[in-house]
């Protein structure tokens, strides 16, 4: 169950970070839209993170496999 949270939390990261290199920028609250060179560097860090949980999420359903096959 947690695997399938890490895929999505992966997936949504990387969605988040994409956001920030689109024309009309990372919406950070209503009034606050980071746009430019921070939005792409929000954006950036969000990506990094994003694809940094997959091999998390390749840990642990080797290890998840492992305790159901043994």
């Amino acid at each position: 169950m947690i695997q399938i949270a890490v895929v999505v939390l992966s997936i949504l990261l990387v969605v988040i970070g994409v956001k920030g290199f689109t024309p009309s920028g990372l919406q950070l609250s209503q009034k606050t839209t980071l746009k430019g060179r921070t939005g792409k560097i929000v954006g950036t860090i969000c990506i990094a993170f994003g694809i940094g949980l997959i091999p998390l999420f390749l840990l642990m359903f080797v290890k998840y496999s492992s305790w159901l096959g043994g």
